[in-house]
């Protein structure tokens, strides 16, 4: 089955190397989100490669606050507080802390922010996702975006003769994030806060995608 992941190949055109370690300079000096593979691949999805700066910023956002389109477009520079970036759902009223740093360190959601920030040092906009000419992204501006990305992978997709991934890509979705997110988490617990259910069989009926973890019975 074709993956929505770029293939050693195709990371290697991108980037110039072949080299994993090289590969991951590449995208970590352009800010580009990817997870490493347990071989230590770095690993980058198909239609976030084809999209602009802004809409990374969206994605990336999205992936790691599994908040809802509207919630995350909402996000401001002053909605940090401490070590917490403050989250007031839309929909459900929820009021989330999240956080942003462990040990004194920035985890990955406080290191995207703070890239964020400098990429857009010279806005004067209190949003975190802002268009190239720091105007705050309306949800029609970030569905254009996403729209051209993902018929830009589509394409590519077509000719290189690989139709059932350039139809899993035509039915992807910014919303479908959101799940993906949650199916990562392995506590449902943790998961269902972040996502701010009040109970824990909304976020597995409705978000949770892949089968819990499970432990063997003797390690």
């Amino acid at each position: 089955m074709e993956t929505e992941i770029l293939s050693e190949k195709e990371l290697a055109e991108l980037t110039g190397y072949k080299a994993r370690g090289h590969q991951r300079r590449w995208l970590a000096e352009r800010h580009w989100h990817f997870v490493e593979s347990r071989g230590g691949r770095p690993l980058v999805g198909r239609q976030y490669a084809e999209a602009p700066d802004e809409l990374k910023d969206a994605m990336d956002l999205a992936y790691l606050t599994g908040q809802r389109p509207s919630d995350v477009l909402s996000m401001r520079k002053d909605d940090m507080e401490g070590i917490y970036l403050l989250v007031s759902q839309g929909k459900t009223g929820k009021r989330l802390r999240i956080v942003l740093e462990a040990d004194d360190l920035k985890n990955s959601l406080g290191l995207l922010l703070e890239r964020i920030m400098r990429r857009t040092r010279e806005h004067l906009s209190p949003f975190f996702i802002v268009n190239e000419h720091g105007k705050r992204m309306s949800w029609p501006m970030l569905r254009n975006r996403w729209a051209d990305a993902r018929e830009a992978a589509r394409v590519k997709a077509e000719l290189e003769k690989k139709p059932d991934l350039a139809n899993r890509i035509a039915q992807f979705q910014f919303r479908d994030i959101r799940p993906k997110a949650a199916s990562e988490i392995n506590d449902l617990s943790d998961a269902s806060v972040l996502l701010g259910h009040s109970k824990e069989g909304i976020t597995e009926r409705v978000y949770r995608r892949v089968g819990a973890i499970a432990k063997p019975s003797k390690g």
